[in-house]
């Protein structure tokens, strides 16, 4: 009787999903290399490299399981983090409004309550390169939102306010 070999599996994460195959399916494992795209190519054809004098066609396993591919993802990204941004220019904006001419601050003082906020309480990352930069926003984005506070605290104490040190 023959004994069967066993393989171990090797896993790895695709968009927050784990997968795994059979190590007798994979002949070398190698670090991305320089490649070169093909032109008119399927969206799940990255491109193709040499090596070992064969030419290798890569796939985008994420196009290839119907998922965004890493740069769409990363694009959608950039456009969201900018939006935020943008969302906080006009909280801002605000801000001296209310400052400048009085009435109510109509947005969000709580840092979890805005659009940033909400998205970032929520947000989870295994990359921890993001996660390092994301946590740097954290403290800055609730003292922003702690200004309209004080300005709302200001506003109501008059008599008792240095509006310059305010």
């Amino acid at each position: 009787m023959e004994k069967e070999i066993k393989y171990p599996y090797i896993l790895f994460k695709i968009a927050g999903s784990l997968y795994c195959i059979n190590s007798k399916y994979i002949s070398t494992i190698v670090q991305l290399p320089n490649y070169s795209t093909i032109p008119a190519a399927p969206a799940n054809v990255t491109g193709m490299f040499k090596y070992r004098n064969e030419v290798i066609q890569m796939l985008d396993l994420r196009v290839t399981f119907g998922l965004k591919s890493i740069s769409e993802e990363y694009r959608a990204f950039e456009e969201m983090i900018d939006a935020r941004k943008q969302d906080h220019i006009n909280w801002v904006k605000e801000l001296e409004r209310f400052i400048d001419e009085g009435g109510t601050f109509r947005l969000a003082k709580d840092p979890h309550q805005c659009a940033l906020g909400r998205w970032y309480d929520n947000f989870k990352t295994d990359n921890l390169t993001i996660a390092n930069h994301l946590s740097k926003i954290e403290e800055p984005h609730a003292r922003l939102h702690l200004a309209a506070d004080e300005a709302d605290n200001c506003k109501k104490d008059c008599e008792n306010c240095q509006q310059e040190e305010c």
